[in-house]
């Protein structure tokens, strides 16, 4: 019943990596033959990679590869959104961090100019230091993928995130709900993420854009996605 999907790029040493034609083919015709839409190509491995580790190291390049392949996947099969993970090796802890982030992402903004896609950052970090990394950045290209639980889990307020950082939101939205502190176990509108009020909100600014549910399905897959796209449908209208 979902009718759009964001796709991973791979990792540099897999043979999935989105460089590969015969599966950029493959994804696309997918796409066409089901007629769910592929809305943005997450960098995933730059969660493994590090994207604070220092210009010059390996994995710095690693992340630099990583980032072209992305984007040059994205601008072939005309996905219009490239997104980087700030989790795990590439988390931002400090300043330093913050810095190196915005170095390099700038550098990927200005890599996509003659790209007709946009760049995003989903990550743990407050509105305010949101704000920091866009304004270092300083690029019109680069926005926030916004997560309806994540921010719960690092201590903020999802609805508070979407005003503050509503002029610099990506169109591409990553929706889920759960329940002591765990992701994806609880039908969206029921757990701790205070889905129902940062929907009010969203709706109430007029986005129009896509959202990708990560709840978790195992089991009885069609019955528990369609409980999730009933609440979708009665809060945004969407089918």
């Amino acid at each position: 019943g979902f009718s759009a999907i964001h796709i991973d790029a791979g990792s540099l040493e897999s043979d999935q990596l989105l460089d590969n034609a015969a599966l950029q083919q493959a994804y696309t015709q997918a796409a066409a033959d089901t007629g769910v839409m592929i809305g943005a190509i997450a960098a995933s491995y730059l969660s493994e990679y590090g994207l604070t580790n220092p210009k010059g190291t390996e994995n710095a390049h690693k992340c630099w590869e990583l980032i072209k392949v992305s984007i040059e996947a994205a601008s072939q099969m005309k996905v219009g959104c490239v997104f980087f993970p700030s989790f795990a090796a590439s988390e931002i802890h400090s300043e330093n961090d913050l810095m190196r982030t915005a170095e390099i992402v700038h550098e990927a903004c200005i890599y996509a100019e003659s790209h007709d896609l946009h760049l995003a950052t989903e990550n743990t970090l407050s509105a305010s230091d949101q704000l920091k990394l866009l304004k270092t950045v300083d690029h019109p290209k680069f926005l926030v993928l916004i997560d309806t639980l994540n921010p719960v889990l690092w201590g903020h307020n999802t609805n508070q995130l979407v005003e503050e950082l509503w002029p610099f939101l990506s169109d591409q939205l990553h929706i889920k709900d759960g329940i002591n502190g765990k992701m994806g176990n609880a039908v969206l509108g029921t757990g701790d993420a205070g889905f129902l009020e940062t929907a009010q909100t969203l709706v109430a600014r007029g986005f129009d854009g896509t959202l990708i549910s990560e709840n978790d399905y195992c089991g009885e897959r069609e019955a528990y996605a369609a409980r999730d796209i009933a609440v979708i449908s009665g809060l945004f209208s969407l089918y």
